[in-house]
């Protein structure tokens, strides 16, 4: 019979959260921008659509142009 250990908790400081949002958000806007480059979302309604998609994430700016 093992013995189990109760759970590590660590504790963040205020800007260590601020830190791991904002880094986190980057990443998503990296990552739609990266999916957008593959999909074909010309339309107004559907970058209308993905930039509501990206404000309720809080992702803010606007969307990259298609070349």
């Amino acid at each position: 019979m093992s013995l189990r250990r109760p759970p590590t908790r660590i504790e963040l400081k205020a800007d260590d959260i601020e830190e791991f949002d904002k880094v986190r958000k980057e990443e998503a806007y990296t990552l739609f921008q990266v999916k957008n480059d593959h999909a074909d979302a010309r339309t107004p309604h559907m970058q209308a659509k993905k930039m509501a998609a990206l404000s309720r994430i809080g992702v803010t700016g606007r969307l990259p142009e298609k070349r």
